[in-house]
């Protein structure tokens, strides 16, 4: 087509992935870190705030906090299911306090009932960092509709890979209106009065996704929910056999958990029942047997 930057095909693989997601609205960015950094800024959040995150997560969790200029506040991990322990939440909540950054770690939903509960007693924001749980349900819901916003990765790595690339999904016109004016340098869209010509209406930043991109996007979906399926048979085979041997204990799902997409498959050890080897001794003889481990 002769047409390199965002147009058509962007557009398409936004609305395939909104529709994937069950939601109104999709837009693209270059990555998911700026997903999760747009979608924090457009809710006005900045300096002096505080945002509830897990520690146990990808840097660019909480980097995309203080990229905003506010406060990462962590929140422990539960062991059973590595994910934000929702009974905690509340004791870190502050006047300072605007939003919960959930993270649905390895694929796998948080207790996004317990969450979201929270959330409204105490009028805070959700933020979903999705960014590893494509196509993940809970109670048949998909991750990244629960919350105001649901951001996603769609870097090398992910269950949907397209080299880097990121989105922000949301039922909220107006907030999806603001993130792609912000995400094109300012310039209006959709809701935002204006015209590009006349220039721009906000502080704006430039983390547009290219045809390429999209192109290679499109294609990838039409495939991921068969191989989401076989991750999820996969990981119950690999749980079925791995919890018979004492020391291992696999990662744990919430019951209304209705469709974990495993992009991680994730266990505790525990020394003890290896004689005192230690873990990096134990990740060091998986590695020399050609199980990947880190």
């Amino acid at each position: 087509s002769g047409v390199w930057s965002r147009q058509k095909l962007v557009n398409e693989f936004e609305k395939e992935w909104a529709n994937a997601c069950g939601t109104k609205r999709c837009l693209t960015v270059v990555n998911g870190t700026n997903a999760l950094i747009v979608s924090l800024i457009q809710q006005g959040i900045g300096a002096g705030d505080e945002v509830i995150v897990p520690p146990y997560t990808f840097i660019s969790t909480p980097q995309s906090v203080l990229a905003t200029g506010a406060i990462p506040v962590f929140v422990d991990t539960d062991p059973a299911t590595f994910q934000i322990d929702a009974t905690k939440i509340e004791a870190k909540i502050t006047p300072r306090t605007r939003a919960i950054m959930p993270v649905h770690l390895a694929g796998l939903p948080a207790d996004m009932n317990r969450i979201m509960e929270i959330a409204r007693k105490h009028n805070l924001i959700v933020v979903e960092d999705a960014c590893q749980a494509h196509l993940a349900e809970y109670n048949h819901q998909k991750a990244g509709t629960f919350g105001y916003a649901g951001c996603f990765s769609f870097q090398n790595s992910k269950n949907l890979p397209i080299g880097e690339g990121g989105a922000i999904v949301s039922n909220d016109e107006k907030f999806i209106d603001r993130c792609h004016s912000y995400h094109n340098l300012g310039f209006p869209y959709g809701t935002s009065i204006g015209s590009v010509s006349s220039g721009s209406i906000i502080s704006g930043n430039k983390l547009r996704l290219t045809e390429y991109q999209a192109a290679i996007g499109i294609a990838q979906l039409k495939r991921l929910d068969s191989q989401t399926t076989a991750r999820t048979t996969n990981a119950a085979y690999l749980t079925s056999k791995l919890k018979q041997i004492p020391g291992i204990l696999p990662i744990q799902t919430y019951p209304e958990v209705t469709r974990p997409v495993y992009h991680l498959y994730a266990f505790r050890y525990k020394k003890e029942a290896f004689k005192g080897l230690s873990r990096d001794a134990f990740m060091n003889a998986l590695n020399a047997e050609g199980i990947s481990c880190y």
